[in-house]
């Protein structure tokens, strides 16, 4: 036998069952869920990072069943798990909804998720197809050097022997790197000054930083300089770590975007950047 009543105070629908097993009469109170509450209302977070989990009230706190699900409103900006865990997937913003499994009750939270990385740089690219063993690139950021302009470096003091092993291709530009500072004869680069960069970001050391491959430097270029993000020098252009025959080099025109062959003894702006995998 069941009997259903309001409870007032609860705001709920209560359920009592009751049955005779073996002479014993047993009762059980089932209490309907009248409706959640997630906090907090506003969340922020960098591409690429995870927050804590969001927290969540269920209304009553005696209900009997308080399982939830989440969802995310653009998967593009923003990716939620099932414990309510949100992961910023790309800058932008979007809604996150926690749905009660009984009786559909929701409530959202605004995500808003921040062009900074987690080394406190700027991403500029995500590989939404899987073809790296990295999700992200992001740029250092402004002031990488001496807090100031990015300097003006020479492409390499090995000036007249091409490598011949540089690609100018997307995801080139850490393999480019270490075969211009392992060139015989190399003493100082533009590739060296990437990789010496060591940035403190939120107490987490990174040390990973390269010079871009032109590819690299050419998403750099449309993603973040031409939307006048990341304080390029304008009008400049930047090296890449795609070599051009013996005594050239690849540069790109920041923000234009355009490709030039540049002699390797001209001092021009660096910017390095640094690969990284996604945490969802």
């Amino acid at each position: 036998m069941r009997e259903v009543w309001f409870d007032r105070q609860a705001k709920a629908f209560r359920f009592r069952r009751s049955h005779c097993s073996c002479g014993t009469h047993k009762q059980y109170d089932m209490v309907n869920v009248a409706g959640i509450s997630v906090g907090p209302k506003t969340v922020r977070v960098n591409t690429g990072v995870s927050t804590d989990e969001l927290e969540i009230t269920i209304i009553p706190a005696d209900a009997s069943n308080q399982v939830v699900r989440w969802e995310s409103n653009d998967e593009t900006v923003a990716k939620v798990d099932s414990a309510g865990v949100v992961m910023g997937v790309f800058a932008g913003q979007t809604t996150i909804t926690a749905i009660t499994d009984d009786g559909g009750h929701t409530d959202t939270v605004t995500v808003e998720v921040d062009i900074r990385g987690p080394a406190g740089g700027l991403v500029f690219y995500r590989d939404e197809d899987n073809e790296y063993d990295w999700t992200y690139l992001e740029a250092a950021p402004y002031g990488w050097y001496d807090d100031g302009d990015d300097p003006d470096i020479e492409w390499s003091n090995v000036q007249d022997s091409q490598l011949g092993t540089t690609s100018a291709l997307l995801g080139a530009g850490q393999s480019n790197t270490a075969e211009i500072i392992r060139q015989a004869g190399h003493s100082y680069s533009a590739a060296r000054a990437a990789v010496e960069f060591v940035h403190v970001h939120e107490g987490v050391t990174y040390d990973d930083w390269f010079l871009p491959s032109r590819d690299e430097l050419i998403l750099m270029a449309e993603n973040l300089a031409q939307s006048l993000i990341g304080n390029f020098k304008d009008d400049q252009n930047y090296w890449s770590s795609s070599e051009s025959g013996a005594d050239g080099a690849m540069s790109i025109r920041m923000p234009q975007a355009a490709t030039w062959w540049t002699s390797k003894v001209s001092t021009i702006p660096v910017r390095p950047i640094r690969a990284f995998a996604r945490a969802y």
